[in-house]
């Protein structure tokens, strides 16, 4: 555990405020959203913050709208806000959510004020005004004037790809995912020799790694990526990795870590969701 988890922080570098979104995601929201400012200052510890970076890192996600506070008592508990709550419902369907990737692309044109969204949607720009990117179901793109399932001459197409988004960053950024974790996608049983709260560390860390990795991906349709996609293999990996951690990592948050009423739960509807998507990539 110790060689991944040096490993892990050296190559994915966790900052104080992005490691805390983390904790939310993974942790906090499928549980109702609230966490112990004590917790928080105890978890990232772990990952070498101090008590003042937490409470900074804290300060400013409050700041941005991202987190919201309450006290009781002595003691102060935190959540994402709705609209940050709004954005992690999104980012969580790429992050463990077993979907298929787009099969269509979407060509929008846009005002300089879009090019924001856009590029969080994985959208490249053509032009001043046009923009490509994948045609997801589930996102409204405002300003789309048509999508188009042809893929056409595939080599043309991969050579476009390229052009328009950087994947050969993206593939770097698995390919260091999977050097990091893959002593750890072994069988399927738990991974021996691991403590509870070494569980929880280790699980938090493969998170946020792939947090980082996977949210950076455009989803764009297989066929402008090529068989040897690295991202089929690091999901897999990150998948049967999250999953022969959790039942030490969830019995370390069941009794370790708190809100306002008390210890956090072991499961929710969410996370039976999140468990079984998982288990569905390894199928």
């Amino acid at each position: 555990m110790c060689d991944v988890f040096a490993s892990g922080l050296t190559l994915f570098r966790p900052r104080a405020a992005g490691l805390v979104v983390t904790v939310y995601g993974d942790v906090a929201q499928p549980r109702q959203g609230v966490l112990w400012m004590g917790n928080l200052i105890q978890i990232c510890g772990r990952f070498g913050f101090s008590e003042t970076n937490v409470r900074t890192a804290v300060s400013r996600l409050v700041a941005n709208g991202q987190l919201v506070g309450e006290r009781v008592g002595r003691k102060s508990y935190y959540r994402l806000t709705d609209d940050a709550g709004r954005e992690y419902l999104q980012a969580a369907r790429q992050i463990f959510l077993s979907e298929p990737r787009a099969d269509k692309w979407c060509f929008v044109a846009a005002s300089d004020k879009q090019d924001r969204c856009l590029q969080a949607l994985g959208f490249a720009r053509l032009s001043d005004t046009l923009w490509v990117g994948p045609d997801k179901p589930e996102q409204r793109v405002p300003g789309k004037i048509w999508n188009d399932a042809a893929p056409g001459d595939p080599v043309a197409l991969r050579e476009f790809s390229e052009r328009c988004w950087d994947l050969g960053e993206i593939r770097s950024r698995y390919a260091e995912f999977v050097r990091c974790f893959c002593t750890l996608g072994g069988a399927d049983q738990p991974i021996a020799g691991l403590t509870a709260e070494e569980s929880f560390t280790l699980r938090l860390l493969l998170v946020h790694a792939w947090r980082g990795v996977v949210l950076k991906d455009p989803m764009l349709p297989l066929e402008a990526l090529g068989a040897d996609w690295p991202g089929h293999e690091a999901e897999a990996l990150f998948a049967k990795t999250y999953l022969r951690l959790s039942d030490q990592a969830d019995h370390y948050i069941c009794q370790k870590l708190e809100d306002m009423d008390g210890p956090l739960h072991r499961q929710s509807a969410s996370l039976s969701r999140r468990q079984n998507s998982l288990r569905a990539i390894l199928s």
